[in-house]
């Protein structure tokens, strides 16, 4: 629903710390959802739980614990097995997630190397294609 960023203009246009204190917001929740959605956002008895994010998640998280849904997508075929697709030891049982770090052979935290990639190279580009302001010195003619 990105018509709700429009919310945020009055933020952009109060000033410079409303505008540092939205973007460290954003970030913090950036964070938190590839945490959660890197791990499984379905953990068992999630619903049991106080706080799923300190009790279930970040300990996943930081210990590189990664893709632990087995919910499948499509059971029972076909089997989504990374290994298979590359050729590799066949675990003990058959993954339903995975992230392309995995199927590149990346295990833990190193796994989410190439999202991080690629957000980084979304962001540079980004920022790259960002008008640039006139400097002061140069007069209109």
């Amino acid at each position: 629903m990105p018509f709700l960023a429009a919310a945020l203009a009055p933020v952009f246009a109060a000033g410079k710390r409303l505008r540092r204190a939205a973007a460290g917001l954003a970030a913090v929740s950036v964070a938190v959802t590839l945490m959660v959605v890197s791990v499984n956002p379905f953990g068992p008895q999630i619903a049991s739980m106080t706080n799923p994010i300190i009790q279930y998640v970040a300990p996943n998280f930081t210990s590189g614990v990664l893709s632990i849904n087995n919910l499948a997508p499509f059971p029972p075929e076909p089997k989504l097995y990374p290994d298979e697709l590359l050729s590799l030891e066949k675990p003990e049982e058959w993954w339903s997630s995975y992230n392309l770090g995995e199927l590149l052979g990346y295990g833990g935290l190193l796994s989410l190397a190439p999202l991080i990639a690629w957000w980084g190279l979304a962001g540079f580009l980004a920022f790259k294609m960002l008008p640039r302001p006139e400097h002061a010195t140069e007069r209109a003619t």
